[in-house]
Formats: structure tokens, sequence, C-alpha cells
């Protein structure tokens, strides 16, 4: 009976020592370049500036758990972890975190990416048929850095027409077009344009028609 408490008070003694011992993680802050093109290949080294011990490394983007794959590849060290991104693209712009912890605590650390490149569709507008007094919202969106722009115009007979209505004061910031109270003068074809100065713009047009329209 008293070796075993001597023996528990000797592992208790023990643990105490180990966790006294051990030294909350710190992590060093890291830096990505504030220009980054696309088809470049981006690194993010995240060290221990404090911290011993079983250390574990996470990597978030936008919060969300990064999972090495062919998209990125995620290499770990005792005391550092590095993610690797190839061909890295507008996509990939967003926040990144590495957090590190051990027994002791834990730190983390957070920078921005963000990628130039043109604009690719994120949400494409289609063709709409609604009814005289509905309204219609028609989303028209990319993923680009520096932001772009979105044009709205509305061409008064066929697509290929020059001349074309201003109806901008019907689009709001993230380039979505809303048209209340439908009426019959409002059928016709609608081009949306995105452009960041990179590139090419993207353009689509559709055509909104009016349920029960005389031909």
């Amino acid at each position: 009976m008293r070796t075993l408490w001597i023996s528990t008070w000797t592992l208790a003694m023990f643990i105490v020592r180990f966790t006294l011992a051990l030294v909350p993680v710190k992590i060093r802050p890291f830096i990505i370049p504030k220009l980054v093109e696309e088809g470049e290949k981006v690194q993010m080294i995240c060290g221990l500036e404090k911290g011993n011990g079983n250390v574990e490394f996470q990597w978030l983007k936008d919060e969300i758990p990064i999972v090495s794959e062919t998209r990125w590849t995620i290499v770990t060290h005792s005391e550092f972890s590095v993610l690797m991104i190839d061909n890295v693209k507008v996509t990939n712009s967003g926040n990144y975190t590495c957090v590190g912890r051990n027994a002791a605590g834990k730190d983390s650390h957070t920078a921005v990416l963000s990628v130039q490149g043109p604009p690719t569709w994120k949400e494409t507008p289609t063709d709409m048929e609604v009814a005289i007094g509905e309204s219609v919202v028609i989303q028209c969106s990319a993923h680009a850095f520096p932001t772009p722009s979105v044009v709205w115009t509305k061409n008064f007979k066929l697509p290929s027409d020059t001349a074309k209505e201003d109806i901008q004061s019907f689009v709001d910031s993230h380039g979505t077009l809303r048209l209340d109270d439908i009426q019959r003068e409002d059928g016709g074809y609608y081009t949306c344009v995105i452009e960041n100065g990179i590139g090419s713009p993207l353009q689509k047009t559709i055509e909104i028609k009016i349920k029960g329209k005389s031909v």
C-alpha cells in the first residue's frame, strides 16, 4: 500500500513538473506579399516564437480548416508549418490563419492573401420569363481582384443593337439587377459587363420575356 502511494505521488509530481515546464505557444507573425498575380506560387511559413512540447499546427482559410490536397500542400515539422499554393487563382484570395497549440495553450495569426487576376464567372445571368406586375432579380458577379465594375444596359430591340439604355440605377453594389412592377416595355435584351482592367471583360446578354406578350 505504501509502495502504491509513493508511486502515485511520484507520478503526480512528474506531471506537475512537466506541466510547469511547458511554455504556451506564441506564433511568429508571417507576411504575405501584398501583390500576388494568378499563376504564381505562394508559401506561408508559420513558426514559433515560444512554445515547446508536442505542438500541433492547423491551417484555416476564412475560418474553414484546410486539408492538404492538390490545391495546396501542407508540410509540418515540430516547430513550424508551411502552406504552399501552386498556380494560385483569384478564388484562393481570403484570410489565412495558422493555429498552434500545446498542452499549455494556443495562439494564432491571420494574414490576407489577395490574388490579382481577370474576372471569372461567379454568378452568370440567365434568361427570365415574368408576368406583368412581378419583380425580377438577376445576379451577375465574378471572382476578380481588383474588385471589378458591373455595368448593366438594355438593348432597345436586338442583342446586336448599338443603342443601349442606361439602367444602372436599378443595379445594387453587388451587380444584381432588380426590376419591380414589370411592364410590357421592360421586356427585351439586357447585357451585363464585368471588368477590372485585367484581361478581357466578361459579358453576357440575356432576354427578359413578358408572359402573354403578343408577337
